[in-house]
């Protein structure tokens, strides 16, 4: 055969070659990244705040590329990796409370999001302090506190609002009281990695939960300590010094005798405060097909709302369940500092002093459960009752609801009917605007 066909030849079949292999590449890499977008958590922030995932990327880098072989001109033998740009899947096997240590942003966890420990609730969130965790005893670093969090379906909190602040000041401080709580993080970091808009440590600062930037002094809520290693924070004493936390009054001689926002180092370990998260919360339903997720505590406070709480405004009514509540009430709340003492006292060192208290605490601990016991067997006694009486208190309320409707209606198409009729007859507009004043007036509350 002719050397010319042959060529010829060749060129085609690697050309229709080359197209084959190029349709497969496109049809791998557009499934690798269906895949790698299905299996990744949504982002927690928009891409001008980029992630903690590349706090230490420039580190690791040289580290990568120190330790590659030598070719024989001296240089390394390949070249600077290319960035990612989809989020890292982590591993799915961790638990709800195992290793820590993390760089990257963990997805939700089902099991942790579903038995996830709600302390307190305020403004329609759930709140977790984990000093009040009898399952945990650890400070953390920020990087892992905000793990820890979204296991749960939560993040660290966000001091955004001064109402939000106040709950979170007011929860901290009375644990402080006794010992439980020294300094908490909260999600507040610098802006000043690889990536982000904002360098200075004045204004540069974000809540990394819900990349909402914080307001520079005097124009917008912030608190800020007044005093420190260098004075009004943040001082950038230790540095870096990039995350926020909420420092007890003490340890800086604060003027207002209350916690407030200190820049501290990433690294350093404090006790954590999460708050749910939404996005999360949405992730995890969607992803483990879970229907409603509510721990028990939030229906616990739902109960609290529905039954205790009437119970105590009309203590006249039900004296001995009004009684027998708020006894209750107090054991649960001495029991829980017992237990936070108890809690505090293994994570320090084994003195003999520490082990003496410990067993201390731990005997009024387990009087107190005795006492609960019994405190929930009177409360069961008094059920009953208040079933009965809250049958025939809502009676009244479902019939004048009914009335109120019927009232309201009824007076409706009386005006709509004259407001009609007079339209025809060309009543001035005057007279029409009274009458449509008079239904927007109209309430529905008897």
């Amino acid at each position: 055969m002719d050397t010319r066909i042959l060529l010829l030849l060749c060129l085609v079949t690697d050309s229709f070659a080359a197209k084959i292999l190029d349709k497969v590449a496109e049809e791998v890499h557009l499934k690798k990244k269906e895949i790698t977008e299905e299996e990744t958590a949504p982002h927690a922030y928009p891409d001008k705040y980029p992630t903690e995932d590349s706090l230490d990327y420039e580190k690791k880098y040289k580290e990568y590329r120190d330790n590659l072989p030598k070719r024989p001109d001296g240089n390394q033998s390949a070249q600077r990796p290319a960035v990612k740009k989809t989020r890292p899947v982590p591993s799915q096997n961790i638990p709800p409370y195992g290793p820590l240590g993390q760089v990257k942003l963990l997805k939700p966890q089902k099991e942790a999001c579903l038995e996830r420990p709600i302390h307190e609730r305020f403004g329609g969130q759930n709140y977790y302090f984990s000093w009040r965790d009898d399952k945990f005893n650890r400070l953390l670093k920020w990087v892992d506190g905000r793990n820890f969090c979204r296991r749960m379906c939560m993040e660290l909190v966000a001091l955004d609002t001064r109402s939000k602040e106040e709950f979170i000041k007011a929860q901290i401080s009375e644990d402080h009281k006794f010992g439980l709580v020294n300094d908490t993080w909260t999600s507040g970091r610098l802006c000043d990695f690889k990536g982000c808009e904002r360098s200075d440590r004045l204004t540069g600062w974000y809540w990394a939960s819900s990349s909402v930037p914080i307001p520079p002094k005097g124009k917008g809520f912030t608190d800020w300590g007044a005093a420190g290693t260098r004075g009004p924070q943040p001082d950038n004493a230790n540095a870096p010094e990039d995350c926020i936390a909420l420092v007890e009054p003490e340890a800086n001689g604060e003027p207002s005798g209350k916690y407030s926002w200190h820049d501290l180092p990433c690294v350093y370990e404090n006790d954590i405060v999460c708050e749910d998260d939404e996005s999360l919360l949405a992730y995890a339903k969607k992803k483990f097909k879970i229907v409603a997720l509510e721990s028990a505590a939030t229906l616990v406070t739902g109960n609290n709302k529905t039954v205790y709480e009437p119970v105590k405004r009309l203590g006249v009514v039900y004296s001995g369940m009004n009684s027998a509540l708020k006894t209750r009430e107090d054991a649960i709340a001495e029991y829980q500092k017992l237990n936070a003492k108890i809690g505090k006292l293994q994570r320090l060192e084994r003195t003999g002093n520490n082990v003496v208290k410990q067993h201390q605490y731990q005997r009024e601990a387990n009087a107190l459960e005795q006492e609960l016991r019994e405190r929930t067997r009177h409360l069961n006694g008094e059920l009953p009752q208040v079933y009965g009486h809250r049958v025939e208190y809502f009676q009244p309320c479902l019939q004048a609801h009914i009335f109120s409707q019927v009232e309201y209606y009824g007076e409706l198409v009386k005006l709509f009917a004259e407001l009609v009729s007079e339209e025809v007859k060309g009543v001035p507009g005057d007279a029409s605007k009274d009458l449509l004043e008079k239904v927007k007036a109209l309430s529905i509350v008897a």
